[in-house]
């Protein structure tokens, strides 16, 4: 599917700079978000959805440019301890790289990666802190995800302090430009973004830690 607009609903604050907060949706959270549209979305839409934002200068370019392109993707997982892992879902227009960060130890997440390893859709909503995202379905196949279903983990409970401070170290480094290699040859990283879920668990504290007035 080639990327397209939809109605967004800002999720209303900045991380840190850089970095925002993304949500992961399950076909069934777009279905109930998008109940009340006068016009119901193209049953495509109904998927797991990896929803962010960036800057809205950044939207604005990346929307004149058609990006972003659903060629330049690459799947990368971090984390040092094997019980909190990481899968990032990068995506590069020209020098720019946005980046969705996906806790496995999440119970969400995990439900996300085993049902898009066994076949169920998944897509990508990007806004730029207003009312329209850019949506696009992925190009990674099914047995691409089928290799982090052993790195998902629900054992994090009594390591939060732990989980929180890796958290933090983790959304501090994406936005590094050199942290994720470039998906297109001879072109240099010079920019990047993050969207980070951050785990239900982990939420209130996450905000604490990272937030900062846009």
């Amino acid at each position: 599917m080639k990327a397209g607009h939809l109605e967004h609903t800002s999720l209303d604050f900045q991380l840190c700079t850089g970095a925002y907060l993304g949500s992961l949706m399950s076909p069934a959270d777009v279905k109930r978000a998008t109940a009340g549209r006068a016009q119901s979305l193209p049953d495509e839409l109904y998927r797991w959805t990896l929803c962010g934002e960036i800057d809205q200068a950044l939207f604005s370019l990346l929307r004149a440019c058609g990006h972003p392109q659903q060629g330049r993707e690459r799947l990368t997982v971090v984390g040092q301890s094997p019980q909190v892992r990481y899968a990032v879902f990068t995506h590069q227009a020209g020098s720019f790289q946005h980046r969705f960060l996906v806790p496995l130890y999440d119970p969400k997440a995990a439900a996300f990666i085993s049902a898009v390893a066994h076949g169920d859709a998944m897509g990508y909503s990007l806004a730029g802190q207003g009312s329209e995202a850019a949506v696009w379905a992925t190009r990674l196949s099914a047995t691409e995800l089928m290799p982090l279903l052993p790195m998902c983990s629900e054992s994090v409970a009594g390591s939060e302090s732990m989980v929180l401070r890796d958290y933090v170290d983790v959304v501090m480094r994406l936005r590094d430009p050199s942290c994720i290699p470039s998906v297109t040859k001879g072109v240099d990283v010079k920019l990047a973004s993050v969207s980070a879920i951050a785990p239900d668990c982990l939420l209130d504290r996450v905000a604490g830690h990272l937030w900062s007035p846009t």
